[in-house]
């Protein structure tokens, strides 16, 4: 599993990560941004279990450099129905809003939540493929 650190927070939607193609990322890997809660104790046996990863965010590698790699908050897609913009189109409207995180100087956000440089990262997912067009010749 890949951990590293966050790198340089770029903005609300992007940072860059501290490990590359040199520590096997490749686009298209998931990571999370994560920092560790207090210790949690067994309240039976008073035993240490550890501690939780908090997530702060989930990113996609977009671009991966040797030493380090770009990556950017996922996209979801937003969909009207043709009866809202009927008089501006004859067809639905869909557009793709990437998820922001919480960066520093963003207001009414619990400090612990804020993405930082120097924060911890993972990799949850290999990369996925990427579908390419098959080339036809006639």
């Amino acid at each position: 599993m890949i951990q590293t650190k966050v790198a340089r927070v770029v903005s609300p939607t992007e940072l860059v990560l501290a490990a590359g193609a040199d520590d096997g990322v490749e686009e298209g890997m998931e990571f999370v941004v994560y920092t560790l809660s207090d210790t949690v104790t067994d309240p039976d046996t008073g035993e240490d279990l550890g501690r939780i990863q908090v997530v702060k965010a989930r990113v996609i590698a977009a671009h991966v450099q040797e030493r380090m790699t770009v990556a950017r908050t996922k996209s979801r897609t937003v969909s009207m129905p043709r009866n809202f913009i009927q008089h501006v189109m004859n067809s639905d409207l869909s557009f793709s809003i990437p998820e922001r995180m919480n960066v520093e100087n963003t207001p009414s956000v619990e400090p612990d939540l804020i993405v930082r440089v120097g924060d911890l990262v993972r990799a949850v997912t290999k990369p996925v493929p990427v579908a390419k067009p098959e080339l036809v010749l006639s």
